[in-house]
């Protein structure tokens, strides 16, 4: 049996909705006069949503809040996603640099009042921000936090902003189709084992083997790389993010996926770049929590390091 050495890099995960901002009037003692934000959230068009509701917030560059409101879309728009709210920013030279944050409080089957829509309460649905109505479920892209977008506020002049975000809810039909704006979006990923010209397979001796990580001898040896990349463009204000979720891998026997069952995992996600293990008879054991044996199995048999390597390529 040949142990292995893993590199990886990280994937994507994207959200999906939309919010313009331009300004129109003071709200707060922080706002300005003459210096506003007009608000514009259109949410994906869902079947059997009668309202969203979100909460709105704008910071000035000091981090003080100019306003916060809770609104609904039957309240602020079509009844089914989308609102207008009209609200200030703060153009006070020292501190303009305003941040407007948005989060999806909740999706509903019927049009929710205001009386009934609770106070703002940073996308929470307990105590003041609490919601009566039937809730809908969905994927809710502002769980850990929200979504928010730099605008510089100018006296007298309108500043527009934008997010686009999906709502994302369970399909009941096999098929469905869903509409998404990446504007430019490109991902690739790859499982290699073999050095380049190796054909359909690595020879048996292992003579067409990838070695880059050095095992307990000292030696380069057999190593699969996992590697991912993704870029959303070369705009300024593009940030691209990528994720990734523990890999799990099923060592005992063939299966079809359906009877799955994950032998070794592996987590370098939160770990340093590079090696992430000290090769050795013990050395993968030794390696938790970034390698784990829910299985039972001795990754000592199986592999003898992990790596992982991240960074960003500049693009022309």
């Amino acid at each position: 049996m040949k142990r292995l050495g893993l590199p990886a890099l990280l994937p994507p995960i994207a959200l999906l909705s939309c919010l313009g901002a331009e300004p129109t009037g003071p709200v707060s003692s922080h706002a300005s006069e003459g210096a506003g934000l007009e608000i514009q959230i259109a949410a994906l068009s869902l079947e059997g949503v009668g309202d969203v509701v979100w909460d709105l917030e704008v910071l000035n560059g000091a981090l003080e809040v100019v306003w916060q409101r809770r609104v609904t879309s039957s309240g602020y728009g079509d009844s089914a996603g989308s609102a207008t709210f009209v609200g200030a920013c703060d153009a006070d030279p020292a501190v303009n640099r305003n941040v407007v944050r948005v989060w999806v409080v909740g999706v509903y089957a019927d049009d929710v009042p205001t009386s009934s829509a609770g106070a703002f309460s940073a996308g929470s649905t307990e105590g003041a921000g609490a919601v009566t109505g039937t809730e809908r479920p969905f994927e809710n892209p502002t769980t850990s936090g929200p979504l928010t977008r730099e605008v510089t506020c100018l006296a007298d002049q309108d500043v527009a902003v934008h997010f686009d975000v999906t709502l994302m809810r369970p399909a009941s039909q096999g098929f469905f189709d869903i509409a998404l704006n990446f504007n430019d979006l490109y991902c690739s990923a790859k499982l290699d084992c073999c050095a380049d010209g190796a054909g359909d397979g690595c020879a048996p001796d292992g003579s067409e083997d990838i070695r880059l990580l050095f095992d307990e001898t000292g030696a380069r040896a057999r190593t699969i790389v996992l590697g991912f990349a993704c870029t959303a463009g070369t705009a300024a204000d593009v940030v691209t993010e990528i994720y990734m979720d523990a890999l799990a891998l099923d060592c005992t026997a063939p299966n079809g996926g359906e009877d799955f069952t994950a032998d070794l995992v592996l987590d370098p996600a939160a770990a340093a770049t590079g090696n992430q293990c000290t090769a050795g008879p013990d050395g993968m054991t030794a390696c938790a929590p970034i390698v784990a044996e829910p299985g039972g199995l001795d990754a000592d048999d199986y592999l003898f390091q992990v790596a992982t390597f991240r960074g960003a390529e500049a693009l022309p």
